[in-house]
């Protein structure tokens, strides 16, 4: 059996999301008509949000075996050792686990084991450096934590997202994710949060590095000191370019700004960059 590519584990992904977002929006419908009531709404955008995260993680999986078995079609992805087959592939992931699954969420179970088996954790790495992409698939845990379990931390984390602008009755998953978006009335948390998903899939399943960029957030910037990769560099400050061409290579001081030790510790100050 041929190894899927990426563009075909992507097109799986999208199909199942969308048939999530359908039932969303038929409930929502249905509700509007007054044919269901607010308890039937509320379990809708619960089990459906659950559902979306699961078929994320699924496409992490398939992915994943993809690239390890060098079939993904994404540009400088290579595993670091071949496997003859998707079923011995799975069995290295699971030695060892005492059980018959993986967990790819939080996201950086996924990035600690593509840094073990891909080269340069490609195409995974791709979200490393980029804070708002990671915080999205962050924060869609965190919600999918406060549904499957009621109470202690995972309540807290959904907390920590905002929910004192709610009426005190709606202050749970289902609320949170019925609520608007700041800034735009018309957008729900809900389809917000599956709309992140469904960019970041397409940014990890792009075929180069340069085509995920249409749908990733800004990457960070990064401190003289640094070893973030081959490649260009601009300070932030002056626009001058530095050049890394080893992967071990580290960013130095901006030679044109020249920064001097702070006056008031004395501590030598960092240039920041932005990959050009």
């Amino acid at each position: 059996m041929a190894t899927e590519t990426a563009a075909q584990v992507l097109a799986r992904y999208e199909r199942k999301a969308k048939r999530v977002a359908r039932v969303r929006d038929q409930s929502q419908r249905a509700f509007d008509r007054g044919h269901i009531d607010q308890a039937l709404l509320d379990h809708a955008y619960e089990s459906t949000f659950l559902s979306a995260v699961s078929v994320f993680e699924q496409f992490l999986e398939d992915l994943f075996v993809s690239c390890l078995l060098d079939g993904s079609g994404i540009r400088s992805v290579k595993a670091r050792v071949g496997f003859p087959s998707a079923s011995v592939a799975w069995e290295i992931l699971i030695a060892g686990r005492g059980r018959r699954y993986v967990d790819w969420l939080p996201f950086k179970r996924t990035l600690e084991r593509a840094d073990v088996f891909l080269v340069a954790g490609r195409p995974f790495s791709r979200l490393r450096n980029r804070p708002s992409d990671l915080g999205a698939v962050t924060e869609a845990v965190t919600i999918r934590n406060a549904i499957a379990h009621e109470g202690g931390s995972a309540t807290s984390g959904l907390k920590a997202l905002g929910l004192s602008h709610l009426p005190s009755r709606r202050r749970h998953p289902a609320g949170y994710l019925q609520s608007k978006v700041s800034g735009d009335p018309a957008l729900t948390q809900h389809r917000a949060r599956l709309a992140d998903l469904n960019r970041i899939a397409r940014a990890l399943a792009s075929k180069t590095d340069k085509q995920a960029l249409r749908y990733l957030g800004s990457e960070r910037q990064f401190r003289s000191g640094e070893a973030p990769g081959r490649g260009t560099y601009q300070c932030v400050d002056c626009h001058a370019l530095v050049a890394l061409t080893s992967k071990y290579a580290t960013l130095p001081q901006c030679p044109r700004c020249n920064l001097g030790p702070c006056l008031a510790c004395n501590r030598v100050r960092q240039s920041a960059y932005q990959r050009s």
